[in-house]
């Protein structure tokens, strides 16, 4: 017993002097102390692509030159809900990616439900673009839909899907749900970014700047109109149909390179709708019905854009001055599973995102331009929607 008593003190004697010679004399530098483990994926010459994946709370990084998934890097803020991950924009000069966080299937207890407490309010997370770290974040508005970023990186902004508001029983004004205007983006890092939020329309969707940033165009399906808002003071400067017909249903917004059209996807009514990208907006076209619901357009030049489509499975290239359909195809599930969205890389290569059936992983396609014909696939997470590419 004496034996095993002089060890262990003369243990921890021998603790206590390394730790007072380690603390005094060689302190370890921060980076070794705490050093960063997470995985890293620098471009190195290589386009890579960005897919937020809403039902894993992650985001895939895929390296568009081999059609290949890197990683898929974990993001939120709740280690137990859906924090659902919807969309992302990136700045490429000050390498951060800005991730919505939506919480999709949040519902308040019938407690919480009673005492009016609404749904959890979104995020948006500032991640560093190498690793995907977090470097900031701040709140906006329950049911947070869609995530813009200007082109000059200043401002981001948010749109609200709120249904609650949108199938209230008050007046017009009351039902309409805000656009949140954050600026400085950057700010979000070190807590000097500001929100703004205005009454925008009930139940607005995707959004889209125009202009040099000065303009946001939005549309607005519980409102079945295009709405433009001055970018800085949140005016809105026009209120105009989105389509021709009766109820047109409007979910998705493109502008096209030269910042001059605006194409407009209606659910409803079935077509692509060009707009002039002007404070108030002029129809220019429609497309003839596309026999399916027309998601996320995308140009592939001046001349030329691609809309994907859902139920069923397709996709259609378009003529982009008189809407004219040049090419539409289906897709079998194997093939793509509920096309979401279309990009470009800048050397003129065309993928689209499949969502798949928000249960299985989605993919992410290559396909021709002229032919839309599936040229490559790699996997994804489970309810991909949107693609952003950061050039080589």
């Amino acid at each position: 017993m004496t034996r095993r008593l002089d060890v262990l003190l003369l243990a921890c004697a021998s603790i206590g002097t390394c730790w007072g010679c380690g603390s005094e004399s060689s302190p370890l530098p921060p980076d070794q102390i705490f050093p960063n483990r997470r995985a890293k994926f620098p471009s190195q010459g290589r386009t890579l692509g960005y897919v937020a994946n809403r039902n894993s709370d992650s985001v895939s990084v895929i390296d568009l030159d081999g059609l290949r998934e890197l990683g898929q890097l974990p993001v939120g803020v709740d280690p137990v809900d859906i924090d659902g991950p919807r969309h992302l924009a990136i700045d490429a000069q000050r390498r951060i990616a800005y991730v919505l966080l939506t919480f999709p299937f949040s519902v308040p207890s019938a407690h919480l439900a009673a005492s009016g407490t609404p749904s959890r309010q979104g995020y948006v997370q500032a991640l560093d673009l190498l690793d995907f770290a977090q470097l900031g974040e701040i709140h906006v508005d329950k049911r947070a839909n869609d995530i813009a970023l200007s082109a000059d990186g200043l401002r981001i902004s948010v749109t609200h899907f709120d249904r609650d508001l949108s199938i209230s029983t008050g007046e017009l004004e009351t039902r309409r749900a805000n656009l949140a205007l954050l600026a400085p983006a950057w700010g979000i890092e070190d807590n000097t970014a500001r929100v703004e939020r205005r009454r925008l329309c009930v139940a607005p969707a995707a959004h889209t700047y125009s202009n040099r940033s000065a303009r946001v165009h939005i549309a607005c399906t519980g409102e079945d109109s295009l709405v433009t808002v001055d970018a800085t003071s949140g005016e809105v400067l026009s209120r105009v149909p989105a389509g021709e017909d009766v109820v047109n249903k409007p979910t998705a917004i493109v502008l096209d390179p030269g910042e001059s059209r605006l194409l407009v996807s209606n659910q409803f009514s079935s077509v692509v709708v060009s707009f002039s990208a002007e404070a108030t907006p002029v129809l220019q076209f429609s497309t003839p019905s596309l026999e399916a619901q027309p998601m996320n357009a995308g140009f592939i030049s001046s001349a030329e854009f691609i809309v994907t489509l859902q139920l069923p499975n397709g996709a259609a290239r378009v003529d982009a001055k008189t809407g004219e359909v040049l090419t539409r195809v289906n897709y079998t599930d194997a093939e793509c599973s509920n096309p979401a969205d279309v990009a470009k890389t800048v050397d003129g290569r065309i993928f689209m995102v499949c969502e798949g059936d928000h249960y299985a992983p989605g993919a992410l396609v290559q396909i021709d331009p002229a032919s839309l014909t599936v040229l490559g696939k790699t996997p994804l997470g489970v309810y991909p929607e949107r693609l952003a590419i950061l050039p080589p």
